[in-house]
């Protein structure tokens, strides 16, 4: 619901609320084979609701801006039940040891200290998952003109969240044989909790930013900006216990350079940036006692280089060409950020190819007043780049 109401000549009210609800029901087989071993369900819900309140001043004079606050809320929840047969479980588990043993066949008695014979055609558990977050914020930023074509922009946003993250295992009403292999017994997969685990912490931070521009005429403008953003602390609740993830923030520098020429019919722009992630939250899988494990870690350092340019010309009322090209070295340091040789140093981002460019053309054709055709082929590349940050 949106509201918009004016105050007067130089001030306007927004108001923006926001209502969503969803429940949603995958199945889906986690092994891509034909034998039933890692089948998964992943059962949904959630609500929220948010409020949002703006007053923005603007008299056409030097200084203009706009202030306020909102309210954000959600409550959640995930339920993952695994189904397998474990005869084909078991094959699996086999074939990580000795890669002569078929996965997918039922395990011979031989390949496990266990007869075959009990082992369940049909095993079902689950564990689930609970967030709820209250987050309060209040920002204000504003821009003030020193003459007519120099400005300067300033804005800050504080934040306040509560956040609780809860885990849950439901143990198989029969338990699972294999659970003594992954240290899940009496389920298979899934660590029993004895109950549900909770954790509970608020945060607070601020985040802003500082723009200058230029009119160098008027056709051409030319920007610089710093900025400060955040993606929040996570809560980490499992039944190996709970950890709480400190907030990953980058300083973002750009600069860059907007313009119209030939009358209007050709317009571009190309703009560069740097920015410097702390405490960037990244996924690592390594083996630790035996066993690979998979976590998030909050100490990463990385830093991201790159430029951006774009340009559209009018060949004619209904013909136009567009290209544009973007390049960004995004990789992992050297060092985190407790001075410790990184495990990903040098990586790249996942999905982050080095070079990307399009080009293409846009032709409309008008049939008649209130009706026409167009044709749009384009092109695009991307080099290379990986689905995971792993390389």
């Amino acid at each position: 619901l949106l509201v918009d109401q004016s105050l007067g000549r130089a001030w306007t009210l927004n108001s923006i609320t926001g209502v969503r609800q969803f429940d949603s029901l995958e199945r889906f087989d986690a092994d891509g084979t034909p034998a039933p071993i890692l089948q998964f369900d992943e059962d949904a819900q959630g609500d929220q609701f948010s409020q949002e309140f703006r007053v923005s001043y603007d008299a056409d004079g030097r200084f203009s801006g706009f202030g306020g606050g909102s309210l954000f809320w959600e409550d959640g929840s995930q339920r993952v039940p695994f189904r397998t047969n474990e005869q084909y479980f078991a094959a699996l588990l086999a074939a990580q040891a000795d890669p002569r043993v078929s996965p997918f066949q039922p395990v011979p008695n031989s390949a496990l200290p266990i007869p075959n014979a009990v082992l369940k055609e049909s095993h079902e558990e689950a564990f689930e998952n609970f967030g709820t977050t209250t987050a309060l914020e209040a920002f204000v930023d504003g821009t003030y003109r020193v003459t007519d074509r120099l400005s300067l922009t300033a804005g800050l946003r504080v934040t306040y969240e509560d956040v609780t993250g809860e885990y849950e295992v439901t143990n198989s009403d029969t338990p699972g044989r294999l659970g003594f292999l992954l240290g899940a017994a009496p389920n298979n997969l899934f660590a029993p909790t004895n109950g549900r685990l909770s954790e509970s912490e608020q945060f607070t931070s601020a985040v802003g930013r500082f723009v200058t521009e230029y009119a160098v005429n008027d056709e051409t403008n030319v920007f610089a900006s710093v900025s400060r953003g955040r993606r929040p602390n996570v809560i980490n609740v499992d039944a190996g216990g709970s950890n709480i993830l400190d907030a990953e923030t980058v300083w973002s520098y750009e600069t860059g350079i907007k313009g119209r020429a030939f009358n209007e019919r050709f317009e571009y722009e190309a703009n560069g940036y740097y920015y410097d992630y702390s405490n960037f939250q990244t996924s690592v899988t390594e083996l630790q006692d035996g066993e690979f494990v998979t976590e998030t870690r909050d100490s990463g350092a990385a830093t991201a280089l790159g430029f951006e340019t774009a340009v559209r010309g009018a060949l004619s009322s209904g013909v136009s060409v567009f290209g544009n090209y973007s390049y960004i070295d995004a990789t992992f340091d050297e060092e985190d950020e407790n001075g410790d040789p990184q495990e990903l140093a040098n990586n790249r981002f996942r999905l982050t190819p080095e070079h990307t460019f399009a080009v293409g053309t846009d032709i409309t054709v008008p049939l008649r007043e209130q009706t026409s055709v167009f044709v749009r082929p384009s092109y695009t590349y991307k080099s290379q780049f990986f689905f995971d940050e792993e390389n």
